[in-house]
């Protein structure tokens, strides 16, 4: 994550000193030292691939995403982001050969398991039917245990996580080509199939705009895109143990810096304490905007600390989320930030 993070040390987005924050907690500390789960190392490859895709280099991602899913399977919330910019961004080639290199990397893991055990291997490696334990939750603990359990719940948490994927694909991770008549604005749905099926034949680079199409392959974008499509899942995940909290653990600091939501809090804080005329003579807003970040990452990080799970810990986790996902969704898009 440093070196993720390194790379956007000019960003106004996260201040420099507080990306570091997450490693001097316990709570991560214990899950993947002491305790030593496997969550940690699914992250790591979940890292590496990040950093490969900032560098446009997207077979080596889908290989190290795919490792990480052998580990864990909660890997598989970067991949829908990470075909947005994948498919957007490339060449049609790219993309067949990056999907073909994650099935493969599959194959080979699997193969002693299905020349072995094939029936068994395909019942358990991706058990998408697994019923959770109402005793571990630490994310539905409010509910009863009867809705937790109930397979209506589990399919409405589906339809709203597939829901927002879309919403975020279609108004932020897939930037609009800008022009004069906002009817004809090319958006992620339909112009994002109809775009790629037109550039199979010749195997070419996007048509879009230049601009666009920086937007797309600028570090910052495709970071805070795989991080939002990550976090979505984590949101709306069916249940969430404990170890879990190392799948965005160290995502935090970068999505509340990206949640401008903060910053326009702060100025009205600030205005409303201060007046406007002491806008840029006294770092109010700024202060009241960190604050309010490091408050919300505070509630989250205690949330987690409390073992068993209540009503009270599950409720403040969950609104806590909700938070911040509403604030990333009405946040404005990179390049706006940049002329700010």
């Amino acid at each position: 994550m440093f070196t993720v993070y390194y790379a956007h040390h000019k960003c106004p987005v996260c201040p420099y000193k507080l990306r570091t924050w997450p490693y001097k907690t316990d709570t991560f500390l214990s899950q993947s030292q002491l305790r030593l789960f496997n969550d940690g190392v699914a992250s790591l490859f979940t890292h590496v691939a990040i950093i490969l895709a900032q560098t446009q280099s997207w077979i080596p991602c889908f290989v190290f995403l795919s490792l990480g899913t052998s580990v864990k399977m909660n890997v598989l919330l970067v991949v829908p982001p990470a075909l947005v910019l994948l498919v957007a961004g490339s060449k049609p080639s790219t993309a067949v050969c990056a999907v073909v290199a994650f099935v493969s990397v599959q194959i080979l893991l699997a193969a002693p398991f299905l020349l072995t055990f094939p029936n068994e291997y395909f019942a358990k490696a991706f058990e998408f039917t697994r019923q959770f334990q109402y005793k571990w939750t630490v994310n539905w603990r409010m509910l009863r245990k009867q809705t937790f359990l109930s397979k209506e719940f589990a399919y409405g948490l589906l339809v709203c996580h597939l829901g927002v994927l879309f919403l975020f694909a279609h108004t932020k991770w897939y930037p609009k080509n800008k022009g004069k008549n906002k009817k004809n604005e090319e958006r992620f749905f339909w112009f994002f199939f109809r775009d790629w099926f037109a550039r199979v034949p010749t195997n070419a680079l996007p048509l879009a705009d230049e601009e666009k199409n920086t937007r797309l392959t600028s570090p910052t974008h495709v970071l805070t895109t795989l991080h939002e499509g990550a976090f979505i899942g984590i949101v709306f995940a069916r249940s969430l143990h404990y170890q879990f909290y190392a799948w965005y653990f160290f995502s935090l600091p970068w999505l509340l810096w990206q949640c401008f939501l903060f910053d326009g809090m702060g100025k009205f804080v600030g205005d409303a304490c201060m007046g406007k005329q002491s806008r840029g003579t006294f770092p109010y807003p700024t202060l009241v905007s960190s604050f309010l970040r490091v408050g919300l990452f505070l509630a989250i990080e205690r949330s987690w600390n409390v073992f068993p799970a209540t009503t009270e810990s599950s409720a403040t986790l969950f609104a806590a989320h909700l938070v911040l996902l509403a604030g990333l969704w009405w946040s404005p898009s990179d390049e706006k930030v940049k002329k700010k």
